[in-house]
């Protein structure tokens, strides 16, 4: 009906010997660890610029098995992460919900129009206000995402509602 598994036999002077299980494993891995490892190297030596693996994350595909990711991250002196991580200000992975994803940016925006409802702001002082700070919030998140519609029209309304 389907291939669940792969095997292999040799013949050997017409006699068949052993099987042979193809798999990528932690043998393979260590061989690419170690390419990238070297890659760093030369690049430090060439640029003078030293990178801090204890600063340095690693983030591994779920067709690696748990241990096998462990056992990678320790052997390049990294940390291993789930990819839930921010880096520099932005999520790291992105997933299928982006509504939940982005919305620490209608928080942030929402926080700064809370700070300034209680005072009496003229329409002139408002409209500074909306466009040097309120759309400067997420403008360099959405330079580097595409930021679902749902998201950008509930921060098109608060920054409606507060005008």
């Amino acid at each position: 009906m389907c291939v669940t598994s792969v095997y292999y036999s040799v013949l050997v002077n017409s006699d068949r010997v052993g099987l042979i299980i193809p798999g990528r494993g932690l043998r393979e891995n260590l061989v690419e660890v170690t390419n990238l490892m070297n890659i760093l190297t030369t690049y430090t030596e060439a640029t003078g610029q030293e990178i801090n693996l204890s600063k340095s994350e690693v983030f591994f595909s779920r067709n690696l098995s748990g241990p096998t990711q462990e056992d990678l991250a320790r052997l390049m002196g990294v940390k291993h992460v789930l990819g839930t991580g921010m880096y520099l200000g932005l999520p790291s992975m992105i997933d299928r919900s982006k509504k939940a994803l982005f919305s620490f940016i209608k928080d942030r925006i929402w926080k700064r129009i809370n700070t300034w409802s209680g005072r009496s702001l003229s329409r002139a002082r408002k409209e500074v206000m909306i466009k040097s700070v309120l759309q400067s919030i997420p403008a360099y998140i959405m330079s580097v995402y595409l930021i679902s519609d749902g998201v950008v029209n509930d921060i098109e309304r608060m920054l409606n509602s507060f005008w």
